[in-house]
């Protein structure tokens, strides 16, 4: 593992020179699998049984991450996946709204660029890695005393090169700073050694195939969830990964990261949960994307 000090720098070339290009090689197709997980959030189907409470009619109807051909609509409940088995909102629900079974008494992380988790990134060779960056997310629900968001992700196949965060940055930070009794391998040599080992963890792997990808632009301190660094499991088929949410004290701009799909359907993609990183980080690649306009 080296550690990189213009990592980020290449990811940011990479992305502004073709969101939703095939990179350079010959293994950068996207197989039939991979398709098929990024189709989930695009199928149009009927509701069935999502915990209905109070529907919108005005929401997008999408499936539930973790329970494939189960949909929802607005402010409902998911059924329960991974080891709390809680119900969680359904990600088109209202950004402040969770009635479901996952309380939501936990607070986003703040996070500062002077603080805790705000370290660089390395690089890790080895399959495991898990692409977030045009996640569909719940809104959030706390998971064993963290506030998360429930993300459908997906495992590119073509390259085993990926960028983590280093010992200090990231999701598992953030969530090891939460629940330090339960603590996740923290970036760096620990968390590409977890992932030789069979862990599923949200990198970032600039070479491998990416879907187009535009941004929304939010005011400072739009609350998003992290992905990178953090844990995911395979539930029903699809990779599931737990978030942590977060808000940068930052005044900068915060943007956020979504799929084209995403941005074709939501009025506002600030009010609704996105994947993203801290504002005034200088590791977001986000602000070198198209922003979305709907």
């Amino acid at each position: 593992m080296v550690h990189l000090t213009a990592t980020l720098g290449a990811v940011i070339s990479v992305l502004a020179a073709g969101q939703g290009d095939v990179c350079v090689g010959p293994h950068c197709e996207a197989d039939a699998e991979q398709s098929t997980l990024l189709q989930h959030t695009q199928q149009a189907s009927s509701l069935t049984t999502a915990h209905e409470l109070s529907r919108n009619p005005t929401a997008e109807n999408v499936e539930c991450p973790g329970s494939p051909g189960v949909f929802c609509q607005g402010n409902q409940c998911c059924p329960g996946v991974g080891t709390s088995g809680n119900t969680f909102p359904c990600p088109s629900a209202d950004a402040d709204w969770n009635d479901c079974a996952g309380e939501k008494s936990a607070e986003p992380y703040r996070w500062s660029s002077t603080g805790p988790c705000s370290g660089g990134s390395t690089v890790c060779e080895t399959a495991g890695w898990v692409y977030c960056q045009d996640a569909t997310c719940s809104a959030p629900t706390e998971v064993d005393g963290v506030l998360v968001a429930k993300c459908l992700c997906w495992a590119p196949g073509n390259t085993n090169n990926s960028i983590l965060p280093d010992e200090n940055g990231g999701a598992s930070c953030v969530i090891n700073q939460q629940r330090p009794q339960g603590a996740l391998p923290q970036g760096g040599t620990a968390m590409c050694d977890a992932m030789k080992a069979g862990s599923l963890i949200s990198t970032y792997g600039p070479q491998g195939w990416k879907p187009p990808l535009v941004v929304s632009k939010c005011e400072a301190q739009t609350q998003f969830a992290w992905c990178w660094g953090a844990p995911c499991s395979r539930v029903a088929g699809d990779i599931i990964c737990d978030c942590p949410m977060v808000i940068s004290e930052s005044n900068a701009t915060q943007y956020l990261s979504m799929s084209t799909t995403a941005c074709a359907n939501e009025p506002d993609p600030c009010k609704v949960i996105h994947n993203s990183s801290p504002a005034g980080s200088g590791l977001s690649p986000q602000a070198h994307l198209t922003e979305c306009s709907n």
